[in-house]
Parts: C-alpha cells; sequence; structure tokens
C-alpha cells in the first residue's frame, strides 16, 4: 500500500510494552488490574477529591460501595466490572 502511495516503507520500529500503574490516579477508566484484589477493593473513583483522607477513612469504614465517583444511574465501567466479579463469587460460592 505504501509503495503504490509513492511512500517508503518505515523500519521496523522496536515493540514497547506499556504498563499501567493503577496506584496513580487514574483519568481514565481503563486499569488492568486484579478486581478481586486488595487495590482494587480499595480503589477511591472521586477525580481530585478535596480531601482525599476522608475519602479513604470512608471507604475503610464500610463494605458499602462508596467513593465510585458517580452518583448518577451508571456507574463507572471499573465499580461496575468490580460489582460483577464479586457477584460471581458469590453465586459460585453458593453453588
Amino acid at each position: 500500500v505504501m509503495a503504490s502511495m509513492g511512500q517508503t516503507a518505515p523500519a521496523p520500529s522496536e515493540a514497547k510494552c506499556a504498563t499501567t500503574n493503577c496506584a496513580a490516579p487514574v483519568t481514565s477508566e481503563s486499569c488492568a488490574l486484579d478486581l478481586g484484589s486488595a487495590e482494587a477493593k480499595a480503589w477511591i473513583g472521586v477525580e481530585n477529591p478535596h480531601r482525599a483522607d476522608v475519602l479513604t477513612e470512608l471507604r475503610r469504614s464500610t463494605v458499602a460501595r462508596v467513593c465510585t465517583g458517580r452518583a448518577g444511574p451508571r456507574l463507572r465501567t471499573q465499580a461496575l466490572l468490580r460489582f460483577l466479579a464479586d457477584h460471581s463469587r458469590s453465586k459460585d460460592t453458593v453453588l
């Protein structure tokens, strides 16, 4: 295709693996992380919190799904996937 356009093919570059550090604030909702890990359970989805220490303490004090970053009808992707993973795990435990 490049030859038909009159351009030379670029030299193949070395493949680079991108690593995602989920401990840092996540700006997008795509983060490859084990949803059953302690890090995923402690994840706070509020972007740019005014007092992050209060949210961390709230998250630690309850087992409810708080601090997911949404108050509307749809959960954020990571929060929804975490809920589905927990639900699946509980169904497997009962059966």
